[in-house]
């Protein structure tokens, strides 16, 4: 029985080998919304504007949430890569989910921010700050 285990356990680390460096980027890029997300908010309240909780658990629970699902779709790219014999999906899926982590995160940069840049970027993505630009 011990043997069984070791032989399971050994072929499913193998399995995910290759999966931590993009499972490590990912989790990076989302603590890194979670950090401007909190910016923002603390932005948000200097200026006067009704905001939520600074750090709430239900925020908490949404980025736990939404590293799972990162998660299990890395693995499940992975198994396509493996059962497929492509050697595309996986870094497909962690550029897109880095490329949507960055932008959430400029999304959050721009949303109370004053300079230039800023209102450049307010122009094509979505505005956080809850004002409705026309």
């Amino acid at each position: 029985m011990r043997n069984v285990a070791t032989m399971v356990a050994g072929a499913a680390g193998a399995f995910l080998l290759p999966v931590y460096p993009y499972a490590a980027l990912c989790t990076v890029l989302v603590i890194a919304d979670c950090v401007s997300a909190v910016s923002l908010r603390c932005r948000l309240r200097r200026r006067g504007m009704a905001v939520a909780g600074l750090v709430s658990s239900r925020g908490l629970w949404h980025a736990i949430v939404s590293l799972v699902k990162i998660y299990v779709a890395l693995m499940v790219a992975h198994g396509a890569d493996v059962v497929f014999g492509m050697d595309w999906c996986l870094r497909f899926t962690g550029a897109a989910v880095c490329c949507q982590q960055a932008l959430s995160v400029l999304e959050n940069e721009a949303a109370a921010g004053g300079s230039s840049w800023a209102a450049w970027l307010r122009k094509y993505l979505v505005d956080k700050a809850g004002r409705h630009l026309s």
